[in-house]
């Protein structure tokens, strides 16, 4: 019987930093009777950059006898956030696995809903094209806590196929320790990379993004993204939060979901506290704080349409160019 150990996220849960790891760890994993296929994308994730794994449902499927004659006896090993929602929504990769008389481990990472909320805004605007404001982004999802219902329902596909579930939360423990811990890995033969993968935005850059998004699309906006969070992983992220009004709505449905999350599948998010007043005065910083740089992005923005700039530069210049006003006027600690 095959072992096949799925990483799942899910999404905004060091997922970049983990596969990053897993590639570079090749001796670690080989000692431990891991096998993890090596895929196009391996060579960004040595490399500390922005990837998407390994294999997602669909590869393995299709490559599934491959993946387990390359194996020879060892434990196969995936790592794709695309599972999670492909898991939730499809449970054809649990099937297919079980027909095949695989034993099959999963590793869940679940984040506390507010902390996801933020950061999927900024994964949104920098990979996706979001231009939207952070209160659009809460309206058109209804105030609600998608991730977490998300989870509800991949948990019961696992439960359904018999898959071993393994739940952590974010910020339970260093990435490392969890992820040797689930794998049986020596953690001091992991290799962790030396840069952070794939970091948060500033708000200068976040705002930045979403009027190049709006102005030209993301066929401009996510190579300039993806170029300022690798050439320049050091810049502090920061958080953009919604409206008073709306972010209590969203307080609220994070309550009332996580309570239900918890009371089928244990205290898994009851460490986590919604606190509107200490949230709110977080927001009055923080909104304060990204008023001032307004004028300069739009100024900035508009530079950017001229001929002579626009489909003419590498992003990665312009990402030089604009990491001299992230390197401090921009960007505060925190």
């Amino acid at each position: 019987m095959t072992t096949v150990m799925l990483h799942v996220g899910h999404p905004k849960t060091g997922s970049s930093h983990i596969q990053s790891m897993l590639a570079l760890s090749g001796a670690a994993l080989t000692a431990a009777g891991i096998h993890y296929p090596a895929s196009h994308h391996s060579g960004r994730a040595q490399a500390g950059r922005i990837s998407s794994g390994n294999y997602a449902a669909t590869g393995i499927i299709r490559r599934l006898d491959e993946f387990i004659a390359a194996a020879d006896g060892r434990r196969l090993l995936f790592s794709a956030e695309q599972m999670f929602a492909q898991i939730a929504s499809d449970p054809e990769l649990l099937s297919v696995l079980a027909a095949r008389g695989c034993s099959v481990q999963v590793l869940l990472m679940i984040r506390n809903p507010v902390e996801f909320l933020l950061s999927e805004y900024q994964q949104m605007v920098k990979r996706k094209g979001y231009a939207g404001t952070m209160d659009d982004y809460i309206a058109a999802q209804d105030h609600q806590p998608r991730i977490v219902h998300e989870a509800l329902e991949f948990v019961a596909q696992c439960e359904a196929q018999g898959a071993d579930l393994r739940i952590v939360r974010y910020g339970d423990g260093a990435l490392e320790a969890v992820l040797a811990d689930w794998l049986g890995a020596d953690p001091a033969q992991l290799v962790a990379p030396e840069i952070r993968v794939n970091r948060s935005l500033s708000f200068f850059e976040v705002e930045l993004l979403r009027l190049i998004n709006r102005r030209f699309g993301q066929d401009f906006a996510r190579p300039l993204a993806d170029a300022l969070v690798e050439e320049c992983p050091a810049v502090a992220p920061e958080r953009i939060y919604p409206a008073p009004a709306q972010f209590r709505r969203f307080l609220e449905n994070c309550q009332a979901a996580t309570e239900t999350f918890d009371s089928r599948y244990g205290a898994r998010y009851a460490r986590y506290g919604f606190d509107p007043a200490g949230e709110q005065a977080a927001f009055d910083r923080a909104y304060g704080f990204a008023q001032a740089g307004a004028g300069q992005m739009a100024v900035l923005c508009d530079g950017l349409a001229d001929d002579t700039l626009a489909g003419q530069l590498p992003a990665r210049v312009m990402a030089g160019v604009l990491a001299q006003q992230l390197k401090g006027r921009f960007s505060r600690a925190g």
